[in-house]
């Protein structure tokens, strides 16, 4: 079978772009993947070229760059793939571009997630019925991202599938025996209760919110564990450097150990104004962490509120301080909620799922490519 080709912005530590790697590692030795990345390298890029995938980077400038057009069109003349996999709307649009007018190699696109806000444009909607082409199809991670991307894309329904995120749970059991090293590591006391929030550090995460949350929680000592880096990051600090309680917040920047981080935490906490359905979030079910999270896209697919953890309103800290005081008074409903939503994960978003399920995709789209070359 010729290669594959992943399309993505980076290799960042990102949900999406940690999702491409293990999928390529997931697939048959025969689907070899090649990895494109429009902006920058990343530092999973390093961790790919050790499995043995090509990382191409094209630099893409501001603007539509007609020069990383011809790059990626030259690149996919080369490689010759049998499918490319775009993920998130830019990939998906410079793929179409370097493609031509040709409707081969056709284009899974992968969307992980919205913008917030997120309005239809009608020009990016008849631009879409260009691109969009051949035996092209759509994969979104949520029910609620299917829908953005009929009804802002203009995408048909019939050509979008469903496809949940799911991960190993394998290293986040293995990392539960580390917990009190990696809390020793992090300057975590005994009677600390640790919060972790795994997130790029971007205004859709909405760490202010987090922060502003955490200040508020009396009684127990807590710290407030970020890890991710992005461009919220000096604005972050200067905000922390200025809260009366700084001493509870904690950035750790990027991060490969996140099983051991996980398992050193009490609490997982994603505050985001927009989401699909993040890695994250199972990660730290897999780690049987509680999940407090934004009631946002389709993160009540994966947290059952009160069940296996808590959903909250976007943007309202005083909420969102009221249940992780709850939750910081009380190990034992830690441990419930959080074994509660191991079971979940277990049962509903395993990477294995996930990974037979891209492969059915694939192959239907390359039977179809193979029914259009006929014809």
């Amino acid at each position: 079978m010729p290669p594959l080709v992943q399309v993505l912005h980076s290799l960042e530590c990102g949900g999406a772009e940690r999702l491409a790697l293990r999928l390529a590692q997931g697939l048959a030795p025969s689907e070899v993947t090649t990895f494109i990345c429009l902006d920058s390298r990343g530092p999973l890029a390093t961790e790919a070229e050790a499995n043995g995938f090509e990382v191409h980077v094209l630099d893409r400038r501001p603007g539509v760059d007609w020069a990383c057009r011809k790059k990626l069109r030259d690149l996919l003349r080369r490689i010759r793939p049998s499918v490319i996999l775009a993920h998130q709307y830019t990939p998906f649009f410079y793929s179409s571009l370097a493609r031509g007018f040709a409707r081969q190699p056709p284009i899974i696109f992968v969307e992980h997630g919205r913008h917030f806000p997120d309005p239809r444009k009608r020009r990016r909607v008849l631009v879409n019925r260009l691109l969009f082409r051949g035996s092209d199809v759509v994969i979104a991670v949520a029910e609620s991202v299917k829908r953005a991307v009929v009804s802002r894309e203009g995408i048909p329904d019939s050509r979008c599938y469903v496809i949940p995120n799911g991960i190993d749970p394998g290293p986040y059991l293995a990392a539960e025996g580390r917990r009190a090293e990696v809390r020793r590591q992090l300057g975590l006391t005994d009677d600390e209760v640790a919060i972790i929030q795994v997130a790029r550090l971007d205004p859709l995460k909405d760490h202010v919110t987090a922060i502003a949350a955490v200040e508020q929680i009396e009684g127990p000592r807590v710290r407030l564990l970020m890890v991710g880096g992005g461009p919220e990051e000096a604005h972050l600090r200067q905000r922390v450097n200025q809260s009366p309680k700084c001493d509870r917040f904690c950035f750790l920047g990027y991060r490969q150990d996140i099983p051991d981080l996980l398992a050193a935490a009490d609490v997982f906490l994603l505050s985001s104004i927009s989401e699909g359905l993040p890695v994250t979030v199972l990660e730290a079910m897999a780690a049987a962490l509680p999940v407090v999270a934004t009631s946002v896209g389709d993160l009540s697919e994966a947290v059952e509120d009160g069940v296996t953890g808590y959903l909250v309103p976007p943007r309202d800290p005083a909420q969102l301080a009221k249940v992780l005081q709850q939750l910081c008074a009380s190990s034992e409903r830690r441990r419930q909620l959080g074994l509660a939503g191991r079971t979940r994960l277990l049962a509903r978003f395993t990477e294995e799922k996930m990974h037979a399920a891209y492969r059915r995709v694939i192959d239907d789209v390359v039977r179809a490519k193979h029914r259009d070359c006929e014809h």
